[in-house]
């Protein structure tokens, strides 16, 4: 564009055509001069349906974007530095953190679950005093605080890194004032409940924890024990990743199958698509949970078996650095559970699958309570529906509770699945308490620190190169890197998860006894869950006690042993 004269294009006010046809030589020169920049216009049509309104362009525009940074995000993850960075932090780093963790729980397994109960106190503490703030208990506090801040501003003016320091600080704490002042009128009074329930809470726990120390220590035991089993069955690690896979193509299966009964079959009735849909829903759940039942009792199988095996053939000083890994194992508790205990898999994950159906019905309900109105029966209805949602909840997980202890006693003994959950209720104390409390608290710890270290160091270590930033975005590798991370993690927690609870449940089974253990037949696979009883030899001395012959006598109660499993390869 610019001054010179020359043709103006259509709808346009300062670009001209240059040179058009049958302009003179002399002309066109001065046109070239007077030209600030010269462009190149190119015609294009655009077509659109009839029909396309504001609204679905800006669907379309929004799509489109979606799938430009998919687009982006695939090819910065696939070629070059992302895929580097995608193979080391997303799939090595964890692959090696999952043998990394069971080592250093084995040599610091007190150290972890003593830091992670005070880490718990500690916060439960901070809770109380969050709590304590906005009831307005600490108001005098605050404004020492408030105080100081201000006044720190006059002696830190002397420089400019301080002063920018200090004005940062104010804007953070001006940023959060709003949550950590004290509220006023029927809030305060809300606030000052939960302040005393926190303290009270914050007490308990303290108390409880105190009671438990040997619950505790028992518990550190079972955690150094059962990191043996990476040594032992080194293939036992990528095991449930199978599961999750084939967890992940039931629910690919279930999404795609909703989708084709509610478009593809419109011809049909409301009634008879609802009857559709909550029957695909219960089978893809009970699909999915019977799955999880199989691979979590093959785990639990492994780990019988390896408990069975330190009792009858303790390791040898030369072999007990010597990783095995545990193929056979793996398989034979497999084939066990498939071949023997698959009913009781099913019926087990029958169950669970209906309290999870229930959930997802009432998770419905409420969805059509709050699109119905807001008026003051609808607003009674939506309160029902959540203690109702309360309820299932609390009954999904202790059916869940209960039945996944069950399914390690079919693994353990090889009894059917009824039978195990009436012997899983039996593990109802303080120390199932303080286990299941604390396991979590652990397989948080490890659940989440392994895939944001891997993440935060992917993006660190991509954002360090120029090239690649000029092109792509860190964050779409950082967010793969996590969820590879995560899922591969994962399979660690849920190793360590079976690994801790089946060695509870055959310690039990020992302190249940009475006696000292001397070859025990605890295991799963085609060894004990085909047989289902134990061959326990009494702790020889000059006189048996009354404890011994109590269990002398509860052997001989025992059935006879069933006949072994064929192996395998038949």
């Amino acid at each position: 564009g610019g001054g010179g004269g020359g043709e103006p294009l259509s709808k346009t006010s300062s670009a001209w055509q240059l040179c058009a046809d049958g302009t003179p030589d002399a002309d066109c020169s001065e046109q070239r001069n007077a030209c600030d920049l010269e462009l190149a216009m190119n015609d294009a049509r655009t077509y659109r349906p009839v029909d396309r309104t504001d609204e679905s362009a800006a669907y379309l525009a929004t799509l489109s974007g979606a799938i430009s940074s998919a687009v982006s995000a695939v090819e910065g993850v696939g070629t070059g530095d992302g895929l580097v960075a995608l193979l080391v932090f997303g799939v090595a780093v964890p692959l090696a953190l999952a043998f990394v963790w069971p080592l250093f729980l084995w040599l610091f397994a007190g150290p972890v679950i003593v830091g992670l109960i005070v880490a718990e106190v500690l916060f439960m503490i901070l809770l109380a005093i969050y709590f304590a703030l906005r009831a307005g208990w600490l108001d005098a506090a605050a404004d020492a605080l408030d105080d100081a801040l201000n006044g720190t501003s006059i002696s830190l003016s002397t420089s400019d890194l301080l002063e920018s320091a200090q004005s940062s600080l104010d804007s953070v704490y001006n940023g959060t004032s709003a949550y950590t002042t004290a509220a006023s009128g029927e809030a305060q009074t809300l606030w000052t409940i939960l302040a005393v329930a926190q303290i009270i809470l914050v007490a308990i726990n303290v108390i409880v924890l105190i009671l438990c120390a040997r619950y505790i220590q028992k518990l550190i035991s079972v955690l150094r024990r059962c990191t043996k089993i990476f040594k032992s069955a080194v293939a036992i690690i990528f095991f449930p990743l199978g599961r999750m896979l084939a967890q992940s193509a039931l629910l690919t299966y279930g999404v795609l199958g909703l989708y084709f009964i509610y478009y593809a079959w419109e011809e049909r009735g409301l009634g008879a698509r609802a009857t559709l849909v909550v029957i695909h829903l219960f089978l893809t759940l009970w699909f999915i949970v019977t799955v999880r039942a199989v691979a979590w009792t093959t785990m639990a199988g492994v780990v019988a078996a390896w408990y069975a095996e330190q009792i009858r053939h303790p390791a040898k000083p030369c072999c007990r650095g010597c990783p095995s890994l545990g193929l056979c194992a793996i398989g034979s508790s497999l084939w066990t559970v498939l071949s023997r205990h698959l009913g009781s898999m099913a019926f087990g994950a029958g169950v669970i699958a209906i309290c999870n159906l229930l959930q997802l019905a009432l998770q419905a309900l409420e969805y059509v309570v709050e699109k119905s109105g807001a008026s003051e029966r609808q607003r009674l209805l939506k309160l029902v529906v959540k203690c109702l949602q309360c309820c299932v909840y609390c009954i999904t997980k202790t059916v869940s509770f209960i039945s996944f202890y069950g399914f390690i006693y079919v693994a353990v003994e090889g009894d059917g699945f009824c039978w195990s959950c009436k012997k899983a209720f039996g593990l109802l104390g303080a120390q199932t308490i303080v286990n299941a409390v604390l396991q979590r608290l652990l397989l948080l710890l490890i659940g989440l620190t392994t895939p944001i270290g891997c993440a935060v160091s992917a993006f660190f270590y991509l954002q360090s190169l120029p090239d690649y930033v000029a092109e792509y975005s860190p964050v779409y590798a950082g967010v793969l890197v996590f969820l590879l991370a995560f899922f591969i993690t994962s399979s660690t927690c849920q190793v360590l998860a079976v690994s801790m609870d089946t060695i509870y449940v055959c310690d039990r089974r020992k302190e249940k006894l009475g006696i000292k253990v001397a070859e025990e037949a605890v295991g799963s696979g085609s060894d004990a869950a085909a047989r289902g009883t134990a061959k326990v030899a009494p702790d020889p001395g000059p006189a048996p006690s009354a404890a011994d012959e109590e269990a002398e006598g509860l052997l001989q109660r025992l059935p006879p042993p069933k006949p072994p499993l064929p192996p395998i390869s038949r």
